[in-house]
């Protein structure tokens, strides 16, 4: 019997994902715990998803100070359950080579249908297709390649750990961050792009796509609500470009980061 594929284990484990989020709210919801939770999840989708996936894997806009920053970034981005950081920022630079025309991972644009739309909002698209020569700058660093060897022990091991010591741990800090996670992502690659939506939000630059800025989601959406910003300079750590925009992710970049001296643009 053939082995599930990666991408197949990867959808599996998002699905228990959802699956563990509706337990939560039905058999453990405690608004003592819900509170801590979402901070929590919104530091981590930060210091996962904004920083560690998107500003540093995928674009290299800035890197960690020192190896101890490295590993938090890419740990928090494994728990939050998108997908290894070699299989993501190979995805993302696709998205952005392609944004909206018909080779676009993410975009339901130039294949309009309700259908395809829903699967992307439940992050449903190959997560584990890796083409190796996007991303030769990562597949070189052992750190990064031990974190994407190891996705699933991880992500396993981690919510094993929480559950022992206690299942509501296990709820409030790993099935509600990872769906904080999703939604946030899913925003950004479905409704960000879209174009009716677009009237709601403003544009900096021409991108030649149909991403768009929102000061509302830069709020629960820490470092990537500005995404015509980055769509337009995606190589920059910071997403502020206007007095109106808003980037409440920077401070970190600044904090655990060092800006490069030459920009690599991916």
């Amino acid at each position: 019997m053939n082995k599930l594929s990666l991408d197949t284990r990867t959808k599996i484990l998002q699905a228990f994902a959802y699956l563990g989020f509706i337990y939560t709210l039905f058999f453990q919801f405690d608004i003592s715990w819900l509170i801590p939770s979402l901070v929590f999840s919104w530091l981590i989708f930060l210091l996962g998803a904004s920083l560690g996936l998107h500003k540093y894997s995928s674009h290299r806009s800035f890197e960690p100070k020192n190896k101890f920053y490295k590993i938090i970034m890419l740990f928090s981005s494994t728990i939050l359950c998108l997908g290894s950081n070699l299989s993501w920022a190979s995805t993302h630079r696709k998205h952005h080579q392609f944004s909206d025309q018909p080779n676009d991972p993410h975009s339901s644009n130039n294949t309009p249908s309700f259908w395809r739309s829903i699967k992307l909002w439940f992050y449903y698209f190959p997560t584990y297709h890796i083409n190796p020569s996007i991303v030769k700058d990562l597949t070189v660093d052992p750190i990064h390649k031990f974190f994407h060897r190891n996705y699933f022990k991880i992500n396993i091991g981690y919510l094993l750990v929480l559950g022992v010591i206690d299942i509501k741990l296990a709820c409030y800090f790993y099935f509600v961050p990872v769906i904080y996670t999703f939604t946030a992502i899913s925003y950004i690659t479905v409704l960000a792009h879209n174009p009716w939506l677009s009237k709601f939000g403003y544009k900096n630059v021409d991108s030649r796509d149909l991403s768009f800025n929102s000061r509302v989601a830069s709020i629960f959406v820490p470092g990537d609500g500005n995404h015509n910003n980055h769509h337009g300079r995606p190589g920059m750590a910071s997403n502020k470009i206007a007095d109106r925009d808003w980037d409440f992710g920077f401070w970190l970049v600044k904090l655990i980061g060092r800006l490069p001296k030459k920009k690599i643009e991916h």
